[in-house]
């Protein structure tokens, strides 16, 4: 069985947030040049993401669906920042079980669910450490004990991934007080 496509278009000339998602059963860069080929096109679109799936009309169904409140005019066309349409696109896919396993994704590492989670821990946790920075007004002043915590958790993180069940979700609580060390 061939792949299909799930893409994610940007174009220059489009409002900052402005994507258009879509489906093909071709190569999305084709679809890409198409578009672009217009006359009414100030600049081409180019692929921002792309991943393959097994059935992309469901695929694409699911994720307007799910993207309906930020959708502009055009129905294809929708006002969010690109790494959350990505990560809708992924989830909506993985949760409907469409990824067509073989290809990698373009615009994004292929990841396996407990590599997404580790990245996703270890974000969270930086998020943390400069939350706390920024609330203690320390502004690239060096505080130690800020630095041991942020690598106490990200150590229990890392270490909850090692040992989670595939499909385990709850993450320890974050250490956001020194005396908690």
């Amino acid at each position: 069985m061939e792949p299909e496509w799930i893409y994610i278009l940007d174009n220059p000339s489009l409002q900052k947030y402005y994507h258009k998602i879509g489906k093909t059963k071709r190569d999305p860069e084709l679809r890409a040049e198409e578009l672009s080929s217009s006359t009414g096109v100030a600049q081409p679109y180019y692929v921002a993401y792309q991943i393959a799936v097994t059935d992309s009309d469901i695929a694409e169904k699911e994720i307007h669906e799910v993207l309906k409140n930020f959708r502009v005019s055009n129905r294809e066309f929708f006002d969010i920042p690109l790494n959350e349409a990505i990560d809708v696109v992924n989830k909506v896919i993985y949760q409907c079980g469409l990824e067509y396993e073989d290809i990698p994704r373009r615009g994004e590492n292929h990841m396996n669910n407990t590599e997404y989670l580790r990245l996703e821990a270890l974000l969270i946790m930086s998020n943390l450490f400069l939350l706390k920075l920024l609330t203690k007004g320390t502004r690239g002043e060096n505080h130690p004990e800020l630095i041991e915590i942020f690598m106490t958790n990200r150590n229990r993180y890392e270490a909850w991934l090692d040992e989670a069940e595939p499909g385990e979700k709850t993450m320890p609580s974050p250490i956001t007080n020194y005396d908690e060390l």
